[in-house]
């Protein structure tokens, strides 16, 4: 009686997860990748096997673990019965015993508390590589989050917390929403897809697990820009280098504010790379001019803060210096817009512009500035009091000038000074006075 009564008391100082881990088991070993490498880092789960009486009953996924730096992995609390090892991406998946199909894998029979080792095998599909890299220092500013989109194939990537992402569905931000820093987009043309969000550390630093061969691009977007660098992954990690094949060369020149504008205070100027990953910044002093030096090759385009966004051309950096490049703030031009009744060719009623509606100046380099005139965009008044108009941003130069109206309305006049817009160009130069453009609209009846 007082073994009994021993033996009851043991038990009752089991804690409830002592009790479970006594009644089901773990399972260990060592994975290694096609090269017959350790494969870190990758995902390996212990799945139920069939029941031959029952083959529906099986495919539940009843521990997950990840293999360390040595390719080890360690299943635990897995019940009694029989299981499949599997390791690796979903739609590229490996079994133990080193095969790629279920039909083709060996179960593994596991008792109550009992322990089975050395389950190592290496895998015949590549089960994702590391793909890492660092910001550069010199980005404006410093990127917080990186993003991982695979093709769009319609299916669904688990990622952490076990949250299911649809693959035709991407990340979208609005004008105030938070910027997407850093994709890894699968194909050179970016298509959207699987999203796998990761943090950029204090550092810089940053790395996507279980990435899957195929051709990638590597977007990184600091403010409103963006950066790219394509490469392929195979079956080896990947660091990605952002540093320039040569030393740069002098990019000087001057920021010109808008005509009559002051200039912002503390002024920077940044150079965003298009063609290559640098971006360079600098002070724009009070005369306006500025110096960059160890500029890399390739193709940038400009922007400063605080103050209006530069409208100018792409630069493109060589291996000689640039001296005298002239950046220009645009010009704003006012655009007056009036409609009339077609009947009596009185003002029309005050009222919201209805419409994709739009005023267009084409360049004759093929550049096009367009401002919107309807669609909400602007609410016409009977009088002109200057509130019934929109803003045309342009550089210095020729332009044709066109009007896109609904059916609704027609063009009756459009005009810049003594110029009619719908028989000659504007031109534009600081030479001259600015004007206001004046458009009449009529509304058919």
């Amino acid at each position: 009686m007082k073994t009994f009564i021993m033996v009851f008391a043991i038990v009752l100082a089991q804690s409830p997860s002592q009790i479970r881990q006594a009644q089901t088991g773990v399972m260990t070993g060592q994975l290694l990748s096609p090269s017959g490498n350790p494969a870190a880092g990758v995902r390996v789960s212990a799945m139920s096997a069939p029941n031959p009486k029952d083959p529906t009953d099986g495919g539940v996924l009843v521990s997950l673990a990840e293999t360390d730096s040595a390719g080890k992995f360690r299943l635990e609390n897995i019940p009694p019965g029989d299981y499949y090892i599997h390791a690796g991406l979903l739609d590229a998946p490996n079994y133990y015993p080193g095969v790629d199909s279920i039909q083709a894998a060996k179960a593994v029979s596991i008792a109550a508390g009992a322990v089975v080792e050395n389950l190592d095998f290496k895998v015949t599909r590549s089960p994702g590589v590391r793909v890492s890299g660092r910001v550069p220092k010199n980005l404006i500013p410093q990127p917080r989050m990186a993003v991982l989109q695979g093709t769009g194939d319609g299916g669904v990537f688990r990622v952490g917390g076990g949250v299911s992402v649809p693959g035709n569905r991407a990340l979208v931000f609005g004008n105030s929403g938070t910027p997407l820093p850093v994709i890894i987009a699968a194909g050179a043309s970016g298509i959207p897809g699987y999203i796998q969000p990761v943090t950029i550390d204090a550092n810089g630093a940053f790395e996507f697990l279980r990435v899957k061969p195929g051709n990638y691009t590597l977007v990184l977007t600091p403010g409103n820009t963006q950066m790219r660098l394509t490469f392929d992954v195979k079956d080896k990690d990947i660091e990605l280098n952002f540093l320039p094949a040569s030393p740069g060369v002098k990019v000087s020149g001057v920021v010109e504010p808008p005509r009559g504008a002051p200039r912002p205070a503390n002024q920077r100027l940044v150079l965003d790379g298009t063609s290559v990953w640098h971006q360079a910044e600098t002070t724009v002093d009070a005369s306006g001019r500025f110096e960059l030096t160890n500029v890399p090759a390739g193709t940038y385009t400009a922007r400063t803060f605080p103050g209006p966004q530069l409208s100018g051309p792409t630069i493109t950096v060589g291996n000689q210096d640039i001296t005298d490049l002239v950046l220009r703030s645009p010009l704003e031009l006012d655009v007056v817009v009036t409609v009339q009744e077609a009947r009596d060719g009185a003002a029309a009623a005050r009222g919201v512009l209805p419409g994709a509606m739009t005023i267009s100046a084409a360049s004759s380099d093929g550049a096009t500035y367009t401002a919107h005139i309807g669609q909400g965009a602007l609410t016409v008044y009977v009088d002109d009091t200057g509130r019934n108009m929109v803003k045309l941003r342009l550089v210095e130069g020729e332009y044709r000038v066109s009007v896109n109206v609904t059916p609704v309305f027609s063009v009756r006049s459009l005009t810049y000074g003594s110029t009619d817009l719908l028989m000659e160009t504007l031109k534009l130069d600081r030479s001259s006075a600015l004007s206001k453009i004046y458009l009449t609209l009529v509304k058919e009846p």
